[in-house]
């Protein structure tokens, strides 16, 4: 697998609906640490296989269980905060 490089990202905010046991469920969070936009972007490009999201609480879910996912990249001088004050530190 190829290895994804987020030097020039330093925050995201991702948006993941994934399955559980029949059951959907949604995880929406603002990720900066390396590792985990890292595992963000390389399910962007397609590089699911082996590859566990996390879902919050210490929670990870394997990306073929991804049924959507959204990820927003937010400009660092964005003059609106309250743009993506939905998202959770």
């Amino acid at each position: 697998m190829a290895s994804v490089k987020s030097v020039l990202v330093s925050k995201l905010c991702v948006t993941v609906i994934y399955r559980v046991a029949e059951e959907l469920k949604t995880f929406k969070s603002q990720v900066s640490a390396g590792f985990l936009i890292d595992r963000f972007l390389q399910m962007e490009m397609g590089n699911i296989d082996g590859l566990f999201i996390p879902v919050g609480k210490g929670q990870q879910v394997s990306a073929k269980n991804v049924e959507w996912f959204e990820i927003i990249r937010p400009e660092p001088d964005c003059k609106c905060p309250d743009q993506y004050s939905e998202y959770q530190l």
